[in-house]
This record gives structure tokens, C-alpha cells and sequence, in this order.
């Protein structure tokens, strides 16, 4: 019975041995596999220059995290991905939300640095710098640069390097722009310096001194530019809208001179027109007279005898001769009367056309006006300060290294024999 006991047990212990070798080797396999797979990712989305097929890759990250042994590696690879296409404040923002979880190291300071000064964060970039510098300090304390291991020493030197460049380029920034101020820049570089060891001094100062030099002349240049553009601005305005404004006044004369124009078309007709029946009143008169004496002659006419008709038809006949004189000359006079009304009203509203032209015109140089006071900017200063931009960038000058740092983030696949080449 002990017996059994004992080979049930022995069995038992077997089984479990197996399971664990089985289940280790199914675990092996899986980290191989993730690895090749994050190679696979890394030369894709660090590498290769065609990007056509273009990754969601914000989505590849999560799902790495899920079965990443170093968190830490992911989030450095995806901030390479966003430094790669130029998305600087999403990889600022990314950053800064990854060393807030608490996932943080000189690597991922170095990049979010680099991200800060390339989106024109200076003051917090610089920090960033300071806080590189630190954990250098830190790492060397008590020992000295000439005692450490070649990759060690390498990776201390690229860091301090970067960290001298970033404020190397904060000075010649603070040289045309109100974003940092120089006086606590230097308190930060002085700080920075207090302490560091007597090689990566003088590799942090040199570092600092060149990134100033070949940063500041283009610095001072655009900036210069930009100030010279701005007046040349701010000049063509003024000029255009004194122009705008003789020309309104002009506008406002002539529409002057055309409404006393106008008055004085309106006074002549009104004088012509008080000529034309004053001369015609007598006609008018004479008229009433010759149809009071043609009525009567006929009256007369209708009562005499028979005998007289060719009398009254020969008196008759000469009052209507008479009569029809003064017919054509009214009508000469009231055609003289319209001729004149029609010619002064079509003068009338020419000047009032005229009028209604100049009034429109003025309308349209004031909001012109308005929107030439309201301009702020001219295209070539756009482009000037599109250029402002990329000269006060960080990504100008501080190129990021993508296959040294494929190698650095695989460094441990490597290891393993997994090849991003």
C-alpha cells in the first residue's frame, strides 16, 4: 500500500516537472516571438525610409504594453516614432504623461527635452537638461569618468552632450526672444556645471559654446528680418491708408460739387421755366380774348338773317385765323417749357448718379479701411516667421540618431540574436 502511495506520488512529481518544462518552453518561445515582432516594429517605424504604410501607432504601443518586461523600452520607441514625423507637442504630450505614471529615465528626459525646445517650451526644456545633467551627477558620484566601462562612458558623454546643447541653444534664443530669460538661463548652466566631473566639464562647456555659435548668427539674422519686415508693414499701411483717405476726401468734394451742381441746374430751370410763362401769359390771354369774340361771332350768327351769313362767315373766318396764330405759338412755348424740364431732370439724375457712385465708392474705401488697419501681417512675414520657427526649433540642430537609437532600444534583443538589419 506504501508502495502505491509512493508511485502515485513519484507519478505525480513527474507530471509536474514535465508541466513546468513544457509551460517554460511555451513562455520562451512567446518572448521570442514578442521580440522579433518589436524588432519587426522598430525597423518599420524608425528605419525605413518608405512610410507609405503608415501605422496606427499609438494602438501598436498598447498593445505592446500588454506584454512588454520593460514598459520603459515601449514608451522610448514610441516617442522616436513621434520625433520621426515631426509630431513634436504630441511626443511633449505623451512624455509628459508617461514620466508622470512614474516610467521615467535619462533616456526619456533626453527625448522630452528634445520634444520641449522643438515645440518652444525653452523654460522647460532647459529643466528637462537640468534633471539630465542631475542623474549624471548621481550615477558618477564618488567615482570618476576616466574609471568607467567604454559603453558607459559613451552613454554618460552623449547625454551630458545633448543636455550642454539644449542650453547652448536656450542662449541664443534668449538673445531674440522673450520665451526664457538669459539671467536664469545662466543660473541653470552654472548649476548644471557645479560638480560635474573635470572631463565632462570641459565637454559640457564646449558643447554649450558651439550650439550658441552656429545657433545664434541665424537666430540674430531672422530675427532682424522680421523687425525690418514688421516696419516695412506697419510703414505700407500707414501709406495705403493716407492714400485711402485723400481719396475718400476726393470723393467727398466731388460729391459736393455735383449736389451744387445739381442746385444750380435747378435754380436755372426753375428761372427758364418762370421766363417761358411769364412770356407766355399774354398768348394765354389773347387767346381767352379770340375764343370769347369766335363765340360770340357765332352766337350773332345763328340769330341774323340768312343774308348776313357770308358777313359773319368772313369775321369768323379772320378771328380763327387769329385765333389759330395764337394756338402755335402757346405750343411753341410749351414745348420750350418741356424741352427745358426734360433737360434739367436728366441733368438732375446724372449729378444724382453720380452721387449715388461716389457714395458707394466712399462705403468701399472705408471698410477697405478698416480692413487695412485691422491686417497684422503681410505674406512675406508669414514666411519669415515660418522661418523664425524652424531657425528657433531644436530639431534644427539637434538631429536625433534613429539606428543608434534602434540599437539602444533592441540592445537586449540583440543580445538574444534578434537583427533589426
Amino acid at each position: 500500500m506504501l508502495c502505491s502511495v509512493e508511485n502515485m506520488i513519484r507519478l505525480l512529481l513527474n507530471c509536474l516537472v514535465f508541466t513546468c518544462i513544457f509551460s517554460f518552453d511555451q513562455t520562451a518561445c512567446g518572448e521570442e516571438a514578442t521580440q522579433q515582432r518589436f524588432a519587426q516594429i522598430v525597423r518599420e517605424s524608425l528605419l525605413q525610409e518608405d512610410r507609405s504604410g503608415v501605422h496606427d501607432w499609438k494602438k501598436v504601443y498598447e498593445d505592446l504594453k500588454k506584454g512588454a518586461p520593460d514598459e520603459e523600452v515601449v514608451s522610448r520607441w514610441l516617442a522616436l516614432v513621434y520625433a520621426r514625423n515631426s509630431m513634436y507637442p504630441v511626443m511633449r504630450y505623451f512624455l509628459d504623461d508617461t514620466i508622470k505614471s512614474g516610467t521615467i529615465s535619462r533616456d526619456l528626459l533626453c527625448l522630452r527635452l528634445w520634444a520641449r525646445l522643438s515645440d518652444e517650451e525653452y523654460v522647460d526644456g532647459c529643466q528637462d537638461a537640468m534633471a539630465v545633467v542631475k542623474s549624471v551627477k548621481i550615477v558618477m558620484a564618488g567615482g570618476q569618468f576616466a574609471d568607467l566601462d567604454v559603453r558607459e562612458a559613451e552613454k554618460i558623454s552623449y547625454d551630458v552632450v545633448h543636455a550642454a546643447k539644449a542650453f547652448g541653444f536656450c542662449k541664443a534664443v534668449a538673445e531674440v526672444s522673450d520665451a526664457i530669460d538669459g539671467g536664469d538661463l545662466e543660473q541653470m548652466i552654472d548649476a548644471c556645471r557645479e560638480g560635474l566631473d573635470g572631463e565632462l566639464l570641459v565637454l559640457f562647456d564646449k558643447q554649450v559654446k558651439e550650439t550658441f555659435d552656429n545657433v545664434s548668427p541665424a537666430a540674430q539674422d531672422v530675427a532682424a528680418t522680421e523687425e525690418a519686415e514688421k516696419l516695412s508693414f506697419e510703414d505700407e499701411k500707414a501709406q495705403k491708408d493716407q492714400q485711402m483717405q485723400n481719396e475718400q476726401a476726393g470723393m467727398a468734394d466731388a460729391a459736393n460739387q455735383s449736389l451744387q451742381t445739381a442746385e444750380m441746374v435747378r435754380m436755372q430751370a426753375q428761372q427758364q421755366l418762370g421766363q417761358i410763362e411769364a412770356a407766355a401769359a399774354p398768348f394765354g390771354q389773347q387767346r381767352i380774348a379770340l375764343e370769347s369774340q369766335l363765340a360770340s361771332l357765332r352766337s350773332q350768327k345763328l340769330n341774323d338773317s340768312a343774308l348776313m351769313e357770308a358777313y359773319w362767315d368772313e369775321r369768323i373766318y379772320e378771328v380763327q385765323g387769329a385765333l389759330s396764330g395764337v394756338y402755335a405759338r402757346l405750343q411753341q412755348f410749351q414745348n420750350t417749357y418741356q424741352a427745358v424740364l426734360a433737360d434739367a431732370n436728366r441733368k438732375l439724375q446724372e449729378l444724382g448718379g453720380h452721387v449715388q457712385l461716389l457714395a458707394k465708392n466712399n462705403w468701399a474705401h472705408g471698410l477697405r479701411r478698416k480692413k487695412n488697419e485691422g491686417a497684422r501681417k503681410s505674406n512675406k512675414l508669414r514666411q519669415i516667421e515660418r522661418e523664425k520657427k524652424r531657425v528657433l526649433q531644436f530639431a534644427t540642430y539637434a538631429e536625433i540618431d534613429f539606428n543608434r537609437e534602434a540599437v539602444g532600444i533592441l540592445g537586449s534583443s540583440l543580445s538574444q540574436g534578434v537583427s533589426i538589419d
